[in-house]
């Protein structure tokens, strides 16, 4: 991977793949969950090796290097990402209050039956704080079991529509690690045409039935796994930390695909903030329900009952009074469960 800015454009000019995964503490439950994915998912339908040359002969990895090369430059002058809405749900900035390394995101989704990018589908990221915590799911082995406050958090969640080039971007910290996991980020694609939004709270719809065309993980190199680990708050995350050679889910992606983002520091140090960017192929025409661990309502973060895992859900869904959207990336889908 890439990390000097003198090799920025090189880097750049490199077409990194698809990622495909999922999240919880419960490993065992995670690998079961993730093989079964992979078995229903074929190679053709996540990797882009078949779609380099058209993507080449059209000029999209040129039109990529230029994009990426340009926020770059912007970020380095701005030391922050130019977005629209900050702290909403379909939002770019995820950060909110959590403390970290700068980490600025740009994804790009390809179909992988035509070689297009795909524009108008809305993703899903989330990831846990640089101690090892997410937001939206209150369960042993996730922070303190016991802080029921943790369900209405939405820290480091957030969904972004593709525009028309495919391509999302998000402003977050680098994630960190908890006991069993190397580090990694989740990321969802929601069923194209199974996606209504609801502007009385800028969410996505869907709160009991989500619907997905991709579920996966994003990975990072180790070299700088170590290096940010070495500053804080990462440094004082006492849980044990799993090296992408000892991760089992890790190791199903990478005998297929390549799931590690390219990135670029944006300064001297990695203190100084991260770029990293990846394209991922996507079957678009797969339509598949997911089992979230947690339902985000008008009255906040609601546990699934009905899940396996780490929080989790069936279709009916909770009790009580719901706004009706389930806000991937807040306090819904912070573990969903079935691939």
């Amino acid at each position: 991977m890439v990390h000097l800015a003198s090799t920025l454009v090189a880097g750049l000019a490199g077409l990194a793949s698809v990622a495909s995964a999922h999240p919880g503490h419960d490993v065992k439950a995670e690998a079961a969950e993730r093989a079964a994915y992979l078995k229903h998912a074929p190679k053709h339908a996540r990797s882009l090796n078949q779609c380099a040359d058209k993507l080449r002969a059209r000029g999209q990895e040129r039109q990529n290097v230029a994009r990426r090369a340009q926020m770059v430059d912007n970020l380095r002058r701005s030391k922050g990402l130019q977005t629209h809405v900050t702290g909403e749900l379909i939002r770019t900035n995820i950060v909110e209050d959590q403390e970290g390394v700068p980490l600025y995101l740009d994804i790009q989704m390809i179909d992988t039956n035509t070689c297009d990018p795909v524009s108008d589908v809305y993703l899903d990221l989330w990831h846990c704080n640089a101690t090892g915590v997410y937001s939206g799911v209150v369960a042993n082995g996730n922070g303190n079991a016991n802080d029921e406050t943790n369900l209405d958090a939405t820290f480091l969640r957030g969904l972004q529509k593709t525009d028309a080039d495919g391509i999302v971007q998000f402003q977050s910290i680098f994630p960190g690690h908890y006991t069993s996991r190397a580090t990694h980020i989740h990321v969802l694609a929601h069923a194209l045409n199974e996606t209504t939004v609801n502007k009385n709270n800028n969410t996505i719809s869907g709160l009991y039935t989500a619907h997905s065309a991709h579920v996966g993980q994003l990975f990072f190199d180790q070299d700088l796994i170590s290096a940010v680990e070495e500053t804080s708050p990462y440094s004082t995350n006492t849980q044990e930390l799993t090296t992408n050679a000892d991760d089992g889910i890790l190791s199903q992606e990478a005998e297929e695909i390549d799931p590690f983002v390219e990135y670029v520091f944006l300064g001297d140090s990695v203190s100084d903030g991260i770029f990293a960017w990846i394209s991922m192929g996507m079957d678009a025409t797969q339509d598949s329900e997911v089992t979230p661990a947690a339902y985000y309502t008008e009255n906040g973060g609601v546990e699934n009952e009905n899940s396996g895992g780490m929080g989790g859900g069936g279709s009916g869904g909770p009790g009580g009074s719901g706004s009706g959207p389930m806000p991937s990336g807040s306090g819904g889908f912070p573990a969903p469960s079935g691939f």
